[in-house]
């Protein structure tokens, strides 16, 4: 399967999908913008490290869960039955914040190592979810899998950022003409941005789903 098929089978199954992975998370994506408001509203009155400690760190479990929970559902239409649980949760928040540091670092380095650490550990929250391995597990089976198929999965990852950077800047040019930039704005972004973490979902699974099947004829 071509870069191409992946993303238009991707981008089929997103639609089919969509409506029930947006209902499945909605009180995630909520407590997202409720914590963001809490956040700008604290800050007016006290600008401690605690504070801003405290809603980055629960603003990452509510963005992970945002992305657990919907591969839960997304892989219970596929009759794939996982459980949920605070270790899985508490390990992808790890695994995330281990990439997240990791590919920083290598942006800084020509921009290159960052893009490649990013691409190669992009299917980790499957492993997580699905076969309930640790972070650095997790992050290396799916080294294991992506290893042979890069430039695939390579494409597949900047079509997909590509085209989530362009929604992103499109609405926000469009509210920057409806209302000056203020808490309004900044809420409603956030809102988007956990919206848009919905599409990587259906991506990352016929992504795993391809490899998985290159691996086995191998």
């Amino acid at each position: 399967m071509t870069s191409i098929e992946i993303i238009k089978n991707s981008t089929i199954e997103f639609k089919k999908n969509c409506i029930g992975l947006v209902i499945a998370t909605t009180p995630f994506i909520i407590g997202v913008v409720l914590v963001q408001f809490f956040a700008i509203q604290s800050l007016k009155v006290y600008s401690g490290y605690g504070l801003v400690f405290l809603t980055t760190l629960i603003g990452l479990i509510l963005n992970s869960l945002i992305t657990l929970v919907g591969l839960k559902y997304y892989l219970k239409q596929k009759s794939i039955a996982v459980e949920l649980t605070k270790s899985k949760v508490f390990t992808y928040c790890f695994a995330t914040l281990y990439i997240s540091v990791a590919s920083s670092l290598g942006y800084l380095f020509f921009v290159v190592p960052g893009i490649l650490i990013l691409c190669i550990s992009f299917l980790y929250p499957i492993f997580i979810i699905k076969d309930g391995q640790g972070p650095i597990q997790a992050i290396g089976s799916s080294i294991e899998l992506v290893k042979g198929h890069f430039k695939l999965i390579l494409l597949v990852y900047l079509g997909l950022e590509f085209s989530i950077r362009a929604i992103k800047y499109i609405i926000s040019s469009l509210f920057m003409f409806i209302a000056e930039p203020g808490q309004i704005f900044i809420l409603s972004i956030n809102f988007i941005s956990s919206l848009l973490l919905l599409i990587y979902i259906p991506f990352m699974f016929v992504m795993y789903q391809e490899l998985t099947q290159c691996q086995n004829k191998s």
